[in-house]
């Protein structure tokens, strides 16, 4: 468990070293504390640190800290309050005024902070325990203050190799998304929120025109609501700014925290055009059929896809193609005819697209092999596995696209047959599709001074960059 340390510097290290002392032996506690250079200033850095971790424990003297230029609260202050609004468990210690202090760790004495009446403010709210405020222990030395620490913090069983076993990219546990939650909404939750760090310290990240209007600091909860809740046009319009600004980044060229910039704003982007098609009354979900008549884009189409039938995209930066779609011809017999092996050769078939290449003859492989090989890949890429197909054939009927729709399901993996009809569309789906190619556009735009990566050498799927 990460736990983030917090106190004024000078006055309480000895304290700061007692929490230290009394976690060492309960292992699996990661104590983080802000003294690492960083390109940011100071506060910035402090509450970007807060949020990446899993808890927080503030000790509390009596000088109030250091403001920053701007803000109306010390750092200390700051991160305390950055923790609540995160949802993170908060553990508080203070010192309690009985205890020794000397003059110059007590701002009453040295006059700074309004000559203690700030501290004392803080010192009286914490102490009120009002609305969601922990509890909090009080200490008057060392040994207290250890005591109280082992009380409240439970043994952390989470060794470094149980974290990565729950989760192979080796990351921090994530704060669950809202039940209601979409799937495409969930990735962009877990982005956020897997990647704050690098992104709270990206300045063409933080001061996105498309954040302006958010309170500071700015949070990945706040961002995700924003993305759920504000105008789906004005976040089309103005996410796409990262890509085209003066501090452009190519999707297909990438650096690594580029990457991880540019996979949030795509996620963003996904997000709204999802919301798109749902409040312009475009997805009809009533039909029971995956066929699915779409708009020319292809990326659009996608979307509209993932809007009906309820799947993540992943897309990685340097490719324009989701690694979770995959192609599947399927050219095997008709589903329930005596002798026919559609089932196996469908297996095989969906065994051969997710691995991107051609089906085997011969290879027959049973349903549970199967299933594990796709359960590991969803694991990597961070969402459910789709395929698509063309409606021709014996897939122009709507039985036997239902039928094949089923057999995939019992793997745990969606359908959808993907029918170009733009001469068919309303007047509605026509807009959106306009909009969203025109968004689309601008992300995936190949510029000359940024060359596409190798088809041959595309990144690892499910790495830290995958949307």
């Amino acid at each position: 468990m990460k736990l983030y340390l917090s106190s004024t510097l000078s006055d309480l290290e000895a304290e700061r070293q007692a929490v230290k002392e009394a976690l060492s032996g309960r292992y699996g506690y990661n104590i983080v504390d802000s003294y690492e250079a960083d390109p940011h200033p100071l506060w910035e850095s402090c509450i970007a640190d807060v949020q990446a971790c899993d808890a927080y424990l503030g000790i509390v003297g009596l000088r109030y800290g250091f403001v920053p230029p701007g803000q109306s609260k010390s750092i200390t202050e700051l991160e305390f309050d950055a923790a609540g609004e995160a949802g993170k468990e908060r553990y508080l210690f203070l010192k309690s005024e009985e205890a020794r202090f000397l003059p110059k760790d007590m701002d009453s004495h040295t006059g700074e902070n309004e000559r203690g009446k700030r501290i004392r403010r803080l010192r009286d709210r914490l102490q009120s325990a009002a609305g969601d405020l922990p509890r909090l222990a009080l200490f008057t030395d060392l040994a207290d203050l250890k005591v109280a620490v082992l009380r409240a913090l439970p043994p952390s069983s989470s060794t470094g190799a149980e974290v990565n076993a729950g989760n192979d990219s080796g990351h921090d546990r994530i704060p669950p998304p809202p039940a209601d939650a979409t799937e495409l909404q969930r990735m962009l939750h877990d982005h956020l929120h897997k990647h704050w760090r690098d992104l709270s310290r990206n300045k063409a990240f933080s001061g996105a025109s498309l954040f302006e209007e958010l309170p500071r600091p700015l949070t990945a909860d706040k961002i995700f609501r924003l993305a759920r809740e504000d105008e789906v046009e004005r976040l089309l319009v103005l996410a796409p700014e990262y890509f085209t600004g003066k501090h452009a980044a190519s999707w297909f060229s990438a650096t690594a925290q580029e990457g991880a910039v540019c996979s949030a704003f795509l996620r963003i982007v996904l997000v709204a055009a999802e919301r798109h098609f749902h409040s312009a009354g475009a997805i009809d979900t009533d039909t029971d059929d995956p066929l699915l008549e779409t708009a020319a884009d292809r990326m659009v189409s996608l979307v509209q896809a993932a809007a009906r039938f309820g799947f993540g995209l992943c897309l990685l930066p340097g490719m324009d193609e989701p690694a979770n779609v995959f192609p599947l011809h399927h050219p095997v017999a008709e589903f329930g005819n005596p002798g026919e092996q559609g089932l196996p050769l469908t297996n095989a078939e969906l065994s051969a697209a997710i691995e991107r290449k051609l089906p085997e003859l011969g290879k027959n492989f049973t349903s549970g092999y199967l299933r594990w090989k796709i359960r590991l890949l969803e694991k990597r890429l961070g969402t459910s596995l789709v395929a698509m197909a063309r409606p021709e054939g014996r897939f122009a009927q709507a039985d036997a696209r239902c039928a094949l729709r089923d057999h995939l399901g019992t793997f745990d993996v969606r359908l959808f047959f993907p029918r170009e009809a733009r001469d068919e569309l309303n007047a509605w789906v026509h807009q959106v599709a306009d909009d969203l190619s025109d968004t689309f556009a601008s992300i995936f735009s190949r510029a000359a001074a940024n060359p596409p990566r190798s088809e041959a050498s595309p990144p690892a799927a499910g790495g830290d960059d995958a949307v």
